[in-house]
């Protein structure tokens, strides 16, 4: 019985030992959770207004580019509808003076191609346009014409016997596809000319894209 006596005032002194120390460590703990909420809160006031202020310049650097790319774009649009309206316009005033040449009026295909051909390359950007390259070839069959006038007429050159031959096609007239489709060069007859012989020279004028 005093043995158990002694065990429960010991009990009883460890108990009020502790409640004499609790309010210490309360004190400690409370002391050392205000702190490190302390410290969030710093880091948070610090941080917080930072990160506002970079979003905020992301966004309104992504509109500024944004703003700048569409100006850019619309500004690009109105260039190339302003070139095409140019071209348009061009093309239009080129074909109507090409609807009023003598030589369409006439049916001269043969001058209106020539006439058409120049008026395209200045259309293109090619101005002036160069002479166009003649060739001295052989004529290989008679060809009847009268001084004052110069000619086009529709041949075909080939090669006989190691040089290059031309020859007229059978047909000249305006409406005759088989002379045209088979023809690939020009004979150029100059105003001064009076005919041509088998075996004289002339000029020729040939077509884009034989060789």
């Amino acid at each position: 019985m005093r043995a158990m006596r002694g065990d429960l005032k010991q009990s009883e002194a460890a108990s009020a030992g502790n409640r004499e120390a609790d309010p210490a460590q309360h004190k400690f703990l409370r002391h050392h959770i205000s702190l490190r909420l302390s410290l969030i809160v710093l880091v948070l006031v610090c941080v917080i207004p930072a990160l506002t202020v970079c979003s905020y310049l992301v966004y309104a650097n992504y509109q500024l580019e944004k703003q700048q790319v569409y100006a850019n774009t619309e500004l690009f649009s109105r260039q190339i509808v302003a070139e095409l309206d140019r071209e348009l316009a061009a093309i239009e005033s080129g074909l109507r003076v090409l609807a009023t040449a003598e030589s369409l009026k006439n049916g001269d295909l043969r001058r209106f191609h020539q006439i058409a051909r120049d008026a395209l390359l200045r259309l293109s950007g090619l101005d002036p346009v160069p002479p166009r390259p003649l060739l001295t070839v052989e004529s290989g069959n008679p060809i009847h014409k009268q001084p004052g006038r110069r000619e086009y007429l529709r041949g075909q050159v080939v090669a006989v016997d190691g040089r290059w031959q031309v020859k007229t096609m059978g047909n000249q007239g305006s409406g005759v596809l088989r002379s045209m489709s088979e023809a690939n060069c020009f004979v150029v007859l100059p105003e001064d000319c009076a005919g041509v012989q088998v075996g004289d020279n002339v000029q020729v004028q040939l077509f884009e894209g034989i060789f």
